[in-house]
């Protein structure tokens, strides 16, 4: 845990899934439906659905909660939720209905300050934020690189790339990009390498497959993500990665905002080690895909 205030990283660690069952229920419950309908009237709207939702959001808006005034935090939503798993809509207007309680988007009207203040009353107006989510699953949390991002440096920089041994060298290491040895154009082989990359960090072994499998039931989609730094290649999951990667990176936004307007986030003392935070920094002041 960091302490918001002092910037001190505890050594407890907290993190983990806690299984919420109506959103399970609301998943199969509009599979099922779908298969009654006919093609082309899923998007017919469905008070029974509504009401799952309705019930699924009252129950992890309890959890998420329960988890704030625990250990004093400020929860964290994702600015943005498109398609999230195989959900589409019925996930975003889930999440649309969490962050109302919680967050102060700057598009509030009286209804959504109703919410709020129906939940935490009218001194505390939110208590939580929300941050662009964009690579932070990509991004590994344990050495701080996204691969992608730095290979897509480099072409930057460079007209040609060479892959040696298997591998592109970067500012932050060498990426492991699984392409035969040679020089390779930033105009005709960006789009192929950065594909390449991308579907190594997602290959799974079959013991991981397994476990996916055993545990769709109960989380749906679950990936496993393998950082394709070199010096790193460490395998994670790939949902408590971009959770832990949205923790930090609006940790690091309260930093460049609170401290001499920014410019001590600059400084070396908040990379904490070669290439961490590097990617997330990027990512949290461009707002965009590259």
């Amino acid at each position: 845990m960091i302490d918001t205030e002092s910037g001190e990283i505890s050594e407890q660690k907290i993190e983990g899934f806690i299984e919420i069952p109506y959103l399970k229920k609301m998943r199969d419950d509009a599979a099922d439906w779908k298969d009654t309908q006919k093609s082309g009237t899923f998007s017919h709207p469905s008070t029974g659905l509504a009401k799952i939702r309705e019930q699924a959001a009252g129950a992890v808006r309890n959890q998420i909660h329960a988890l704030a005034l625990q250990y004093n935090a400020i929860p964290v939503y994702e600015d943005e939720v498109d398609a999230f798993e195989t959900g589409g809509q019925r996930i975003s207007k889930l999440y649309k209905t969490l962050k109302t309680s919680d967050v102060m988007t700057g598009k509030s009207n009286a209804a959504d300050d109703g919410v709020r203040s129906h939940f935490w009353g009218t001194k505390y107006m939110a208590v939580g934020s929300v941050i662009g989510a964009s690579m932070t699953s990509q991004t590994c949390r344990k050495c701080g690189v996204c691969a992608n991002y730095e290979v897509s440096q480099v072409f930057q920089e460079n007209e040609k790339v060479e892959v040696k041994n298997g591998k592109i060298s970067t500012n932050f290491g060498d990426v492991l990009c699984n392409l035969d040895d040679g020089v390779y154009s930033e105009k005709s082989d960006k789009k192929k390498i950065r594909e390449k990359i991308k579907s190594a960090q997602r290959t799974e072994s079959a013991e991981e497959k397994k476990s996916r499998e055993s545990g769709k039931a109960k989380r749906g989609t679950i990936e496993q993500f393998h950082c394709q730094m070199s010096e790193c290649q460490n395998s994670t999951d790939c949902d408590a990665q971009a959770a832990h990667n949205i923790a930090l990176k609006y940790y690091l936004k309260l930093v460049a905002e609170n401290e001499n307007n920014g410019e001590d986030f600059k400084k070396e003392e908040y990379q904490t080690e070669k290439g961490r935070f590097s990617s997330l920094k990027y990512f949290m002041d461009k707002g965009k895909e590259y």
